[in-house]
């Protein structure tokens, strides 16, 4: 009796390069370029920096006696990939052992001493970190209902969209 062998499952293609795309390469085989594009170390950074942002924004919006509009607006206009270079934070991560404080000493080193000194205010490390993870979790989720609900994600971000007897809420 001549049985026929099981196929063996292949990993799905994707459009990453392995010299490139280096920290993709896991996703490149298990998951998505979306998700990597959400999870990769240097949107970890660019979501790091939305929390600090937003962060001294609302702290100047609150309390602008504590911190004055135009330092957080200084800032927030600093606080990202294009002003800040991941490989510098990456550097200062290796000095101070410290991602929080590097992303930190980086922002700083784009803005004036006076602004500077409203970089992270009020906050903890923690602070920061899980902020930005919750944003990506936010996005991921993004992902997925796109992914799954192609037709109607469009219109159930921007109100609730009756599927099923049921409704999305984003």
């Amino acid at each position: 009796m001549d049985e026929e062998q099981p196929k063996r499952t292949e990993p799905r293609k994707k459009e990453i390069d392995p010299v490139k795309d280096k920290h993709l390469l896991f996703v490149g085989r298990y998951g998505t370029k979306e998700m990597g594009a959400v999870w990769g170390a240097e949107r970890t950074f660019e979501y790091a920096l939305l929390a600090q942002a937003e962060a001294v924004q609302t702290l100047a919006q609150l309390g602008p006696e504590i911190v004055p509009k135009e330092h957080a607006d200084e800032i927030s206009a600093a606080a990202n990939l294009q002003r800040i270079s991941p490989d510098r934070i990456r550097e200062l991560e290796e000095k101070t052992g410290h991602d929080v404080i590097a992303i930190n000493k980086a922002l700083e080193e784009v803005v004036s001493r006076e602004a500077a000194a409203h970089i992270n205010k009020g906050r903890t490390s923690a602070d920061t970190t899980e902020t930005a993870k919750a944003l990506q979790i936010k996005k991921s989720i993004e992902i997925i209902l796109e992914f799954l609900f192609p037709p109607v994600y469009s219109e159930a971000v921007t109100g609730g969209v009756a599927m099923s007897g049921s409704y999305f809420i984003v």
